[in-house]
């Protein structure tokens, strides 16, 4: 096996098994043990699997430094049981091999999974183990469902080393899988490079994602697909690295003059072939919500669609993403539609966004309430807050709550919702009133 090896194998897993996994330092010359530096992750859950994620680097004999020599590999082994006491024959057990240049990170795609607990452990010293990671897959397609830039890998590393570090982040990657978009790369990207040419190695090796195993021949490939039962599909796409024509790098004013080109695109060809034909068959499935559920960075509401949701009868459409920096929630009517949409009502709309702010701008109360006078779709807009904001989806409504922090200046639970929207199964507008007429935090 070569030390790579274990980027390139998905190991097959026991079907509808509870997932512990042991993994074990095979002895190397000068070395002793493993450390967990940081925690466990879990990602991309689909219905029989799921990437389970960890770092765990070798110490030197006396236990006391860390090993980071470039030369030299780490054979690492796994075991799968059905028992939470680790008890009884592993149902599965494998070696891989991790090292310096992936930065000791270690991915398993288990599959043919319910869902699970999974640990990581040292098997040549029992007292050192990961802590434990819950995780879960998500229903058949067939089932219905009860409801600083980064330059270098390098560089990328330190700056997610730092935020593997933060407390809440490292629960949270602990508690549930994650499905992550394309923002790890530096800003304003695009196929040729970006503002500063940037290496997307480490938000492979870094992510608990499977975006790294969905092509084997194509490892810039995130754009993927989840199917959630009946209910609905979840798409993520790539609009900010993968074949996107070139974009502002600050420097290169020339953009300005080609980006209103019609050849100009920010998928390219192979992905807006994909895309099309994903949302195709999400329709043709059957989803009993009829729910088609886009996770991207850009605001949709811009580009042009040709009129596909229309000619292909697609009846709910919701956009996800938060590359504004600031809380959306809007209709999606086609630009400078004055005669079908009607903003009271919300009739003529073609589908919903909603857009989150992790960070806030400058003046966001002004922007905002210069968006909003020149959209008549846009419902609610607010920056002046961080936070997030929750989906609850199931066969009658979709429901998005935001939550706004008081304070950011430390750590702390001081927050509050402050908004809640609702869109009705197959009615593809904001329920009116416009979140109930009860607005806790706004610009507009």
């Amino acid at each position: 096996m070569s030390m790579n090896t274990w980027r390139e194998d998905r190991q097959q897993m026991q079907p509808n098994s509870t997932m512990l996994i042991t993994l074990a330092f095979m002895h190397l010359t000068s070395l002793t043990g493993l450390t967990f530096t940081y925690s466990v992750a879990s990602g991309d859950p689909f219905d029989s699997s799921v990437i389970i994620w960890t770092r765990a680097v070798p110490k030197s004999l006396d236990g006391t430094t860390l090993i980071l020599d470039q030369c030299l590999p780490a054979c690492v082994s796994y075991r799968v049981y059905t028992s939470s006491m680790l008890s009884g024959k592993p149902v599965s057990s494998d070696e891989a091999f991790t090292s310096y240049d992936v930065d000791w990170t270690v991915k398993v795609d288990g599959t043919g999974l319910k869902p699970y607990l999974f640990q990581f452990a040292d098997c040549t010293n029992v007292q050192t183990v990961s802590p434990v990671g819950t995780t879960r897959t998500i229903a058949t397609a067939a089932k219905h469902v009860n409801g600083g830039e980064p330059l270098t890998f390098a560089v990328i590393s330190i700056w997610l080393n730092q935020y593997r570090t933060d407390a809440s982040l490292v629960v949270a990657h602990a508690k549930a899988p994650w499905i992550t978009d394309d923002h790890e790369v530096a800003d304003n990207a695009w196929k040729a490079g970006s503002a500063n040419s940037n290496d997307s190695a480490s938000g492979c090796t870094w992510s608990p994602s499977g975006a790294c195993f969905t092509d084997r021949n194509d490892k810039l490939r995130i754009w993927r697909n989840f199917k959630i039962g009946k209910l609905l599909d979840l798409t993520v796409l790539d609009t900010r690295v993968y074949d996107r024509d070139l974009t502002d790098v600050y420097y290169i004013t020339v953009v300005n003059t080609i980006a209103a080109f019609p050849n100009c695109s920010i998928m390219g060809l192979a992905q807006e072939k994909w895309f099309y034909d994903t949302i195709s068959h999400s329709q043709a499935r059957g989803c009993v919500t009829e729910n088609a559920v886009y996770s991207q960075q850009i605001v949709f509401s811009q580009l042009n669609f040709g009129g596909f949701f229309d000619l292909n009868t697609i009846k709910k459409t919701v956009i996800l993403s938060g590359d504004s920096h600031a809380n959306w929630v809007s209709d999606l009517a086609h630009p400078n539609d004055t005669i079908t949409y009607s903003p009271k009502t919300g009739a003529g709309s073609i589908g919903q966004s909603a857009f989150g702010a992790g960070i806030t701008p400058a003046a966001a109360d002004n922007i905002s309430q210069q968006l909003a006078a020149m959209n008549s779709d846009l419902q609610w807009s607010e920056a002046s807050f961080r936070g997030f904001f929750t989906l609850t989806i199931d066969s009658e409504t979709l429901n998005a709550t935001y939550y706004a922090m008081n304070n950011i200046s430390f750590a702390n639970l001081d927050g509050f919702a402050s908004v809640n929207f609702v869109v009705r199964n197959r009615e593809n507008k904001l329920l009116r009133p416009v979140a109930g007429g009860i607005v806790k935090a706004k610009d507009v």
